[in-house]
């Protein structure tokens, strides 16, 4: 929702001298999407005891988010957080694959449960795009 509405919502909430930092608070939406989820896969090393395998997921997943900060920082701003976003999104895949293999549990399973969700999600983005879409006919 909040990559639809932030453009609104930054301008009531805030006011105009915000507007600049609308396409990153766009761009963040779309790291949180993964990150809503993939916070929570710590607790799974952590339930299995393998703390020793969160340290290196930890680690790894650290310099990969540095080196892309250093590669976005080319684009300013802008590029560290759509590089940083990207970088979330490459890891997902790694870190669940690492996480999930201790409770023997497939990524497609994971994946294939959060359909739904991400269903909902969609539809949820459709009606408030087309109800900003109504707004500037009617308004």
């Amino acid at each position: 929702m909040m990559l639809v509405t932030a453009s609104q919502l930054i301008r009531v909430v805030y006011g105009p001298k915000w507007i600049p930092v609308i396409p990153l608070v766009q761009i963040f939406a779309l790291a949180g999407l993964e990150q809503s989820i993939g916070s929570n896969v710590g607790w799974i090393f952590l339930s299995q005891g393998r703390t020793d395998v969160l340290f290196k997921v930890g680690i790894f997943t650290t310099i990969v988010v540095v080196i892309s900060f250093v590669v976005g920082l080319r684009g300013g701003v802008e590029g560290v957080v759509i590089a940083y976003t990207i970088a979330t999104y490459v890891l997902a895949y790694p870190v669940f694959a690492f996480a999930f293999r201790l409770i023997d549990m497939k990524v497609k399973y994971f994946l294939a449960k959060l359909w739904s969700v991400t269903l909902a999600a969609l539809t949820l983005g459709i009606v408030a795009v087309s109800f900003r879409s109504l707004s500037r006919i009617w308004g």
